[in-house]
C-alpha cells in the first residue's frame, strides 16, 4: 500500500517507528468490539470516545473522524492482538471502509433545521471513506454495533425481580425482615466508621504537606467495581500555598482537645449517648408506627357514615365488641377493687379486735396490782397492830412488877 502524509504526530511517529506490514482485519467484528469497549460490573475497558445525539425519534451514539483516527493509533497494540496493522491514513481509511460495509458505522449528518444534537443518516451509494473526512471534526459516523446484551438483560432481570421482591417486603417472614435490617445498619456503621477514617488518615497527611487517600477512586460512580478498588492507595504532595489553611486546622483541632481535656463528662455523655443510639438503631426504635396512608390523611376530617351511625358496619360491630371487652375489663377491675376493699375492712376489725383484747388485758392485770398492794398493805398492817399490841402487853407487865 501506499503511504500518505499522516493525520496527526501520533501517526506520524506510527509511521517512522514501525516496520511491519499493513494489515487489515479479516472480521471486522471483532474491531467493533474493541471500539465499545467493555463495560461490566466487575470490570471495564475504555473504548472509543462516543456522544449521544438525537436521530429520528430515537437516541444514538456517534463518533467523529478524527476521533476514530485517534483511536486507532492510541490502541495499535489492542488492535495487533485481533491481527490489524494500521500504518497509514489509507490503512484507516480502509478499516473505516470495512465498518461500513459491516454496517458497524453509518454515516450520518447535522441537521441544522432541527437544531443542535440531532443528526440525520445519509445513504452513501459506496462505502468509500476518503482521507479528508477522517481529518474532517464534522464527518459523523453513527456507532451501530451494540455486542452482546446478555448482561444487560441479566441486569435488568435482576432490577425487576428486587423490585417485586421489595414489593412483597410487608409478607416476609419476621426473622427475614430482621435480618435485612440488622444487615442494613451493620452497613451503615461500617461505611460511616470506613469514611470517617479514611478522612483523618488524610488530615494527618494534609497538615504535614501530603494528600494521602485510602481507595480514592471508591465514590467515583463512572468506574466499574473493580476499578474502584484501585489503587489501594495514593500518596503525593498537596497542592502548594494552604499553609494558612493548615494552620487554622490545626488550632481548630487544639481548641476541641483542650474542650474536650476540661470537660470529660461532657465527653462521656456523648459517647453514651452515641452508644445508646446505635443499640436504638439496632432495635428499631427510630421506625414510625404510623402508615403512609395515615401520614397522607392526617389533616383530612372523618366523619362517620349513616351506617356507622345506624351501627350496620363491621366496624361499629367491632367497636361494639370492643366497648364490650372495655365494659367486661372494668367490672373485672371494680371486683378487684371491691375483693380488695373488704379485705382490708376486715383487717382493720381484726386490729380493733386484738386492740379490745389488749386493752381488756392491761385493765385485769392493773385491777390483780391494785389487789395484790391492798393485800400486802392489810398484811403490813395486821403486823404492826400485832407489834404495837405486844409492846402495850409488855408495858403493862413491867407496871404491875413494879
Amino acid at each position: 500500500m501506499a503511504s500518505t502524509e499522516p493525520t496527526s504526530s501520533t501517526e506520524g511517529k506510527k509511521n517512522e517507528e514501525t516496520t511491519l506490514k499493513s494489515k487489515l482485519p479479516k472480521d471486522y467484528k471483532k474491531v467493533a468490539q474493541l471500539m465499545a469497549g467493555k463495560q461490566g460490573i466487575c470490570s471495564s475497558s475504555e473504548g472509543v470516545k462516543l456522544k449521544s445525539a438525537k436521530c429520528g425519534v430515537k437516541r444514538v451514539q456517534y463518533v467523529t473522524g478524527p476521533r476514530i483516527v485517534d483511536w486507532i493509533y492510541d490502541n495499535a497494540e489492542s488492535l495487533k492482538k485481533i491481527g490489524v496493522i494500521i500504518n497509514t491514513s489509507k490503512d484507516a481509511c480502509s478499516l473505516v471502509e470495512g465498518l461500513l460495509r459491516g454496517n458497524f458505522l453509518r454515516r450520518a449528518n447535522h441537521n441544522k433545521d432541527a437544531g443542535r444534537g440531532v443528526l440525520e443518516p445519509v445513504r452513501p451509494k459506496t462505502n468509500q471513506c476518503p482521507i479528508a473526512d477522517l481529518k474532517d471534526k464534522k464527518a459523523f459516523f453513527i456507532f451501530e454495533f451494540q455486542g452482546s446484551q446478555s448482561l444487560r438483560n441479566m441486569l435488568s432481570a435482576g432490577v425487576v425481580v428486587v423490585c417485586f421482591a421489595l414489593t412483597l417486603f410487608p409478607v416476609w417472614p419476621r426473622l427475614l425482615k430482621v435480618a435485612i435490617w440488622y444487615l442494613s445498619v451493620t452497613f451503615l456503621i461500617l461505611l460511616t466508621g470506613f469514611i470517617f477514617i479514611r478522612m483523618l488518615i488524610w488530615l494527618v497527611f494534609w497538615l504535614l504537606g501530603f494528600e494521602a487517600w485510602f481507595f480514592p477512586n471508591i465514590f467515583d460512580d463512572e468506574l466499574s467495581v473493580s476499578d474502584s478498588f484501585k489503587p489501594i492507595f495514593s500518596f503525593e504532595r498537596a497542592e502548594p500555598g494552604q499553609m494558612q489553611i493548615r494552620l487554622a486546622t490545626i488550632g481548630v483541632i487544639v481548641g476541641l482537645g483542650y474542650i474536650v481535656a476540661n470537660q470529660p463528662t461532657s465527653f462521656d455523655t456523648y459517647i453514651h449517648e452515641s452508644k445508646k443510639f446505635t443499640f436504638d438503631l439496632y432495635e428499631g426504635k427510630f421506625l414510625s408506627d404510623m402508615s403512609q396512608q395515615d401520614k397522607d390523611n392526617i389533616d383530612v376530617p372523618k366523619f362517620d357514615t349513616l351506617e356507622d351511625i345506624l351501627g350496620l358496619t363491621d366496624e361499629a360491630e367491632e367497636k361494639e365488641n370492643e366497648f364490650g371487652n372495655e365494659q367486661a375489663g372494668d367490672d373485672l377491675i371494680n371486683q378487684i377493687l371491691q375483693d380488695e376493699a373488704e379485705e382490708e375492712e376486715q383487717l382493720e376489725k381484726e386490729r380493733e379486735d386484738e386492740y379490745r383484747e389488749s386493752k381488756k388485758q392491761n385493765k385485769k392485770k392493773k385491777k390483780e396490782e391494785r389487789e395484790k398492794k391492798a393485800e400486802q398493805q392489810e398484811n403490813a398492817d395486821a403486823t404492826a397492830a400485832s407489834e404495837n399490841s405486844s409492846e402495850e402487853d409488855e408495858d403493862d407487865n413491867k407496871k404491875k412488877d413494879l
